[in-house]
This record gives structure tokens, C-alpha cells and sequence, in this order.
């Protein structure tokens, strides 16, 4: 694995680190994986940023997980209905 860059974040990476979540999970189509895999290959702050984003996905899901209450959850659906109705 070759690391080569240490620049100021440019526009290209904050474009790949508002995909991360979506390539650690698998979910990006094949081209935009590869572009992405490519530029952390070469990037060691978006590489940094993916070990960090990895290791908060893996605490997160260790982490117990609790319903909403039930007079929120109706509160919530009731918010989206109204949206849905003003369109």
C-alpha cells in the first residue's frame, strides 16, 4: 500500500468523505468504490478518516439498542405526514 499524500483537505476529499459510510457499508455502485479505494491508496487523511469512521461504526454497534417511545415514534410519523401534505 503505497501513502503518498499529507496535503490541506481539497475539495476531492471532502467529496469522498461524504461517501464513506456508504463504501464501508458496500453500498456505492463498483465505479465509485474503485475511485474511492484508489484515492485512499494515496490519501492518508481520507485513509485516517476511514480507520476512524470503521472503529465508530464497530463502537456504535456494540452499544445496546433501545425502542423510541411509543408517544415519540407517533409524534415523528405525525411530522411527516404534515410535510407530505404541505407538498
Amino acid at each position: 500500500m503505497r501513502k503518498v499524500r499529507e496535503a490541506p483537505m481539497d475539495n476531492h476529499c471532502q467529496v469522498l468523505l461524504d461517501k464513506l459510510f456508504q463504501y464501508i457499508d458496500g453500498e456505492l455502485p463498483e465505479d465509485e468504490w474503485r475511485a474511492v479505494s484508489e484515492h485512499l491508496e494515496v490519501c492518508e487523511r481520507c485513509e485516517t478518516e476511514r480507520r476512524i469512521y470503521v472503529r465508530l461504526k464497530e463502537m456504535v454497534s456494540c452499544c445496546p439498542h433501545e425502542d423510541a417511545p411509543e408517544c415519540l415514534r407517533q409524534r415523528v410519523l405525525d411530522m411527516i405526514d404534515r410535510a407530505k401534505g404541505a407538498e
